[in-house]
């Protein structure tokens, strides 16, 4: 049980400054930028998981910061399995992200993976 509790603590203080820098230059982006909400964030379609030409250079930045990748590591890590992950719509094979915009891979990961609960 102590080690469980390591791990958490761990994660968490790895997790802390980069939510803090995320959130820091999200806010920063947002002064006179257009405002989107999570519904329309889920209803984004991409044909090209790697077209970030509609992303400003905060928002790739604020992607960076999660160091997402377009293949995992640990297909187990993958987005697929990730409870933050926004499956793809109908029209598209790439999906979303709760933490950053932009389309994401199924099978790419980044630093804050939290795996599904069964």
């Amino acid at each position: 049980m102590t080690n469980h509790m390591n791990r958490r603590a761990f994660i968490f203080r790895l997790s802390l400054p980069v939510s803090m820098a995320s959130s820091m230059i999200i806010s920063l982006s947002g002064c006179g930028g257009e405002v989107k909400d999570m519904s329309e964030k889920k209803s984004e379609t991409t044909t090209d998981c790697e077209d970030l030409s509609g992303l400003s250079e905060s928002e790739r930045m604020a992607r960076d910061s999660f160091g997402y990748e377009a293949q995992a590591a640990l297909p187990e890590r993958s987005c697929m399995h990730c409870k933050l992950f926004i499956p793809p719509g109908k029209a598209s094979t790439c999906g979303g992200c709760l933490l950053f915009k932009g389309a994401v891979k199924p099978e790419g990961s980044c630093i804050q993976f939290a795996p599904k609960e069964s």
